[in-house]
């Protein structure tokens, strides 16, 4: 079990009835977090975004992207630990100046992941 899902598990009851639909929903589908955007998440767990923001915070994130990283990580980690390989990091598009950094990122993470296997 994973540091991100025992935390959830330790807050579970203490959440209001509508984050503990996205508790539920994340400790059994934690890979749709990666696949659909807030907004999807929030339909198909049955709640709001606001519901998905709120839990993110309750658990002790700063919302559901710092969330999501925190699974990200955990993941990356627990693939560095199993293959001793070298970490790929995560880098936010948000994050780059210019459409160079954008392909340079690309570019490297690509060369990790060969060398990597």
């Amino acid at each position: 079990m994973n540091i991100v899902s025992e935390r959830i598990k330790s807050c579970y009851n203490a959440l209001p009835s509508s984050e503990k639909k996205v508790a539920d929903y994340i400790l059994e589908r934690k890979d749709d977090l990666f696949q659909y955007p807030i907004k999807d998440l929030a339909r198909l767990s049955g709640t709001t975004q606001a519901a998905w923001t709120r839990f993110a915070q309750a658990i002790g994130y700063d919302g559901l992207k710092d969330l999501k990283n925190a699974y990200y990580t955990e993941a990356n980690s627990s693939l560095t630990v199993a293959d001793k390989g070298p970490k790929i990091s995560f880098k936010d598009v948000n994050e780059y100046t210019s459409l160079q950094s954008i392909a340079d990122n690309i570019c490297a993470t690509s060369v990790q992941a060969v060398q990597t296997f």
